[in-house]
């Protein structure tokens, strides 16, 4: 899958999301789906992870799954999803 450009995007707030998220990669993997991993904590790098969102679908990432611990910032992540799906009002609460 190296090969074929990613369509789906898995973000994650830390290294202690990648066990929640074996499942979700090894079945894309069986499904023959090519994915993107990144690890970006919208709480201590939002930059981070606005950009990766803001640029998901000019990479052509068609679907963003997202897993983040108790420390997750749901406001500050919802701001760059919603900068990925071409809306242009996030982080308006800083």
């Amino acid at each position: 899958m190296a090969d074929q450009k990613p369509v789906v995007g898995i973000i994650m707030g830390s290294k202690s999301d990648l066990g929640v998220m074996e499942g979700c990669t090894a079945e894309l993997e069986a499904l023959g789906v090519p994915y993107e991993l990144v690890i970006a904590s919208a709480h201590r790098t939002p930059a981070k992870v606005h950009e990766w969102a803001s640029t998901a679908a000019d990479r052509g990432i068609k679907v963003i799954i997202a897993a983040a611990g108790k420390g997750c910032s749901p406001g500050r992540f919802r701001g760059c999803l919603y900068a990925a799906a071409g809306h242009r009002r996030a982080y308006e609460d800083e």
